[in-house]
């Protein structure tokens, strides 16, 4: 089970980075937002600890994203400082990230919201991030980041860490905080990280303004899962999840493209 985590997780954010790496950084902040992390840790998470486990962590996965925007908006506020160099900045950005993903997520287990309470305030602060990025100029055209392969590998290697980590400690931690801890921005997270370090703050910004927006797909997976799981099994569930939230992608590019 173990190799079949790393090799599905690799294969499937190695894919999507080479598409993502082919249109635009607009997309690759889309695509950041794809169901790929939390698809791969609900699905494992349903054939280790059961269907109604996997159904209850993806109800409070809907929270978990909440603090997956906060993470984004922390991270490229602390990337975006000139006065230090790529290496100190990536640090710094992603410590500062992981802490605020950590305290964000502590806050929601303590304050336990029902499940439509989880949703509300989770759209509400993605529309506030979506709002916040929308005033930031493009700092870019629609240039095209080169990932090399050692970033690709790079990208899906830490994507699998966290898949380990998460899927790992399901059982110790029970569903909520295993929810919680699936909203972690499992692909999108090596990303930043990666387009950070090459390009600096301005490839980053493009793919953050996407970044919310594309969220919504993945609280849209999350929902359809947490009731399809127990009614369709793993396999529907997964393939009904999957195809609202790329119907969703595709109305959004569409809607861009229009205006």
């Amino acid at each position: 089970m173990l190799m079949l985590k790393i090799v599905i997780t690799l294969l499937v954010v190695i894919s999507l980075s080479l598409v993502a790496e082919r249109l635009s950084a607009r997309w690759a902040g889309l695509l950041a937002g794809y169901p790929l992390g939390i698809a791969i840790v609900l699905y494992f998470l349903a054939v280790e600890q059961g269907v109604e486990f996997a159904a209850q962590a993806a109800q409070y996965a809907v929270g978990g994203l909440a603090a997956n925007v906060i993470m984004a908006l922390i991270y490229w506020q602390l990337a975006k400082q000139a006065r230090w160099n790529n290496v100190v900045s990536v640090v710094l950005a992603s410590t500062a990230g992981i802490l605020a993903f950590l305290l964000v997520s502590y806050v929601l287990h303590q304050l336990s919201m029902p499940f439509l309470v989880s949703v509300l305030v989770t759209f509400v602060v993605i529309m506030l991030a979506a709002w916040r990025m929308a005033g930031v100029p493009k700092l870019v055209t629609q240039h095209k980041a080169q990932a090399s392969w050692l970033d690709l590998l790079f990208r899906g290697a830490l994507a699998s860490i966290s898949v380990l980590l998460i899927t790992g400690l399901a059982a110790l931690v029970g569903p909520e905080w295993a929810g919680l801890l699936a909203g972690f921005p499992v692909a999108a997270f090596p990303l930043f990280l990666i387009l950070h370090y090459h390009y600096g703050a301005s490839l980053l910004t493009y793919s953050i303004k996407a970044y919310p927006l594309g969220l919504v797909s993945l609280v849209i997976y999350t929902i359809v899962v947490s009731f399809a799981y127990p009614w369709l099994g793993i396999v529907w569930g997964t393939l009904a999840g999957f195809a609202l939230s790329t119907v969703y992608l595709l109305l959004v590019q569409q809607a861009r493209n229009i205006t």
